[in-house]
């Protein structure tokens, strides 16, 4: 636990070390039985501070989704010239080839497959990731049901090739299990 606090600068707070603590704590101990003040305490900040960063439990369980999101917009601007849904499907790939922490990402990926109510709360941030997609799919000429369609499929196979790794392999990475689901979905 923290010692007494000082005058001066505020101690400065890292949103990932806060996000890594709480996922270790709630494959160790079960999501239901870690409250947010256990973590902040085992983090050494107080319970306001936590909440500044994460606003709910569920916020550390889903942390790093925003820097997806950026990554999978930048795979799309260096997409080519591929037909626009491979396009997508391959900016997915370029984007699971840079999964960071791997066996956090693992552990991430298990606590939302064991508690159905953490992946609902998560399915805001992935329509999140079907209109960025979408949004490619239309400016590459794609019309809007037909780009929706394809942005929701391809989001929901990669999601599901993510969950598949994390939960059903032993595979080091998720690069095969993501490549996978997304090919089951180009054979529609």
């Amino acid at each position: 636990m923290a010692g007494p606090r000082t005058r001066g600068r505020p101690v400065e707070i890292d949103s990932a070390r806060l996000s890594r603590i709480a996922v270790e704590l709630f494959a160790e101990r079960g999501y239901d039985e870690v409250s947010a003040a256990e973590v902040a305490a085992t983090a050494g900040v107080s319970r306001r501070s936590l909440f500044r960063y994460f606003p709910s439990k569920a916020d550390l369980v889903w942390h790093g989704f925003r820097e997806g999101l950026e990554m999978l917009s930048v795979a799309l601007l260096d997409s080519g010239d591929l037909p626009p849904a491979d396009a997508v499907a391959a900016a997915m790939i370029a984007m699971v080839e840079r999964t960071p922490a791997l066996e956090l990402t693992r552990t991430r990926l298990r606590i939302l497959a064991e508690h159905r109510e953490l992946m609902s709360i998560g399915l805001g941030r992935l329509d999140e990731q079907v209109a960025i997609c979408a949004a490619y799919l239309r400016n590459r000429g794609v019309d809007d049901l037909t780009s929706q369609a394809q942005a929701a499929a391809i989001t929901a196979a990669a999601f599901t090739g993510y969950l598949y790794w994390a939960t059903s392999t032993t595979d080091p990475a998720p690069l095969g299990s993501v490549r996978r689901a997304l090919e089951a979905v180009g054979e529609l």
